[in-house]
């Protein structure tokens, strides 16, 4: 498994573009998918992890578990295949970034979360990191 660590600022451009930073689309390479993450964020997958995930969802729907089912579901809907670009940047959806609560022009965190890497509205981010504090 590729482990994506290390926390980094971005600015989501007026086409709805961002540039990943390097550590993050080395891991990634040239393709891999984005999909709704927890808690509000964007998740960004390689090929091979997508994959894993994907059989590791399918194998918790086979005992019948509708509550697998259904997020299973929503998950794979919100997928979606992405292309890193000459210049490092990948493409986000209007879908995704209403999800997410990102705007064209806002700064944003994109960060390692071992299996995966997340892209954070960055206010969103620190009030998940407050309510940590707050327990």
């Amino acid at each position: 498994m590729k482990t994506f660590s290390g926390e980094y600022e971005r600015t989501v451009d007026n086409k709805g573009r961002v540039v990943l930073p390097p550590p993050i689309r080395d891991l990634i390479g040239k393709n891999g998918f984005v999909s709704q993450g927890e808690d509000g964020c964007l998740a960004l997958w390689t090929q091979e992890e997508f994959e894993s995930q994907a059989q590791k969802r399918l194998d918790q729907e086979s005992d019948g578990n509708k509550d697998a089912r259904l997020k299973n579901r929503f998950w794979a809907a919100s997928a979606f295949p992405i292309e890193i670009d000459s210049q490092g940047r990948i493409q986000l959806q209007s879908r995704h970034r209403t999800f997410a609560e990102i705007e064209l022009g806002q700064e944003i965190v994109v960060l390692g979360a071992m299996n995966r890497a997340e892209i954070w509205n960055s206010i969103r981010l620190q009030d998940l990191r407050n309510s940590l504090d707050d327990d």
